[in-house]
């Protein structure tokens, strides 16, 4: 009986033990794999994006202007998927979306896993609406105030952290295509 005891907790220890490892081993790895609450990008390799830099000016002047590394959006591709499937996002960075001609738009998270801080810009460039703290995974429609030209879209804090308001300039210079 003691044997069958003594097998018995072994098995029971051996069952937790994993159980608690499991979730470990997922939520540590830093490979770049979707976490268990990001879904997977169905098509990895099939969209890549151009890098560059953003610059952000106050309006005021009395502030410096601030650089962000970019990933820049144009094609309707490249904005369909825009930053899905990222489980997190790093600061001083951003993904641009522009379009050639301003237009009224509507942005959601629908796969999106990291909360976001969403910047709208007229046809000026000029910084027009700000909307803090996105929800991942909603389909919550988060509309700009009119025609813009761009969106930037950058880690959820980034606005306040960064002192960005409205009214500043977005300038960007682009370095190099993704291979």
């Amino acid at each position: 009986m003691r044997t069958q005891n003594s097998s018995t907790l072994i098995s029971t220890t051996v069952v937790l033990a994993s159980l608690l490892l499991i979730p470990l081993s997922l939520t540590q790895a830093d490979d770049g794999l979707a976490s268990p609450q990001c879904p997977r990008n169905p098509a990895p390799q099939a969209i890549r994006f151009e890098k560059g830099v953003v610059h952000l000016t106050p309006k005021d002047r009395s502030k410096n202007r601030i650089s962000l590394s970019a990933e820049f959006a144009q094609t309707p591709d490249q904005q369909r998927l825009g930053l899905m499937y990222r489980p997190k996002l790093q600061k001083n960075w951003a993904m641009v979306f522009r379009y050639a001609e301003p237009t009224s738009m509507g942005i959601w998270m629908k796969n999106t896993c990291a909360p976001l801080d969403l910047l709208f810009f007229d046809a000026n460039q000029q910084l027009s609406k700000v909307v803090k703290n996105t929800v991942p995974f909603s389909l919550e429609s988060h509309d700009s105030p009119g025609p813009i030209s761009a969106v930037l879209e950058m880690a959820a804090g980034e606005v306040d952290r960064l002192g960005i308001q409205v009214g500043w300039t977005l300038t960007f210079t682009k370095t190099q295509k993704e291979k």
